[in-house]
């Protein structure tokens, strides 16, 4: 089973998309344990600084290749963070004490953040309970500059 979100209609030259799902699914194993998933996605048309939105969540820092990656709305540390460009070429960070890195984006064309962090904390959402958190998020930017990129 795959999942992604789509947008329906134009993108304007300066929009940002934010969307995330939530869902409690159950593991079978030795004990039964239920998990609160939250998938999280963004777009963003430039490296202006935002808010973050989503619970896991990845927002450029105003300066070209440089990101934070925020949980509950505080800075991530050390958090590995996924580089991906559009051939396929990948490149692992980790994020410092404030939650942030820095990439070098050398090629023009798309690239995507992948993130991904769980918490043992147990709650509820809505009358549901869960024993745990995982959460996954993208951040998606297309850089305009740079050199002509490696063949997929």
């Amino acid at each position: 089973m795959s999942s992604f979100f789509a947008v329906a209609g134009p993108i304007a030259k300066d929009d940002s998309i934010v969307a995330e799902n939530i869902a409690i699914t159950e593991r079978r194993g030795d004990k039964p344990t239920k998990v609160l998933s939250r998938l999280g996605a963004r777009y963003v048309a430039n490296f202006k600084e935002q808010p973050a939105v989503n619970t896991l969540d990845i927002v450029p820092a105003s300066k070209p290749g440089l990101f934070k990656v925020f949980y509950q709305g505080k800075p991530l540390a050390k958090a590995k963070a996924e580089l991906i460009a559009e051939s396929g070429w990948k490149r692992e960070f980790k994020t410092d004490e404030q939650g942030a890195f820095e990439a070098t984006l050398p090629w023009r064309g798309a690239y995507v953040i992948e993130i991904q962090h769980s918490d043992a904390s147990p709650g509820k959402q809505g009358e549901e309970a869960y024993d745990s958190v995982r959460c996954a998020s993208t951040l998606f930017i297309r850089v305009a500059d740079g050199l002509q990129g490696p063949p997929q």
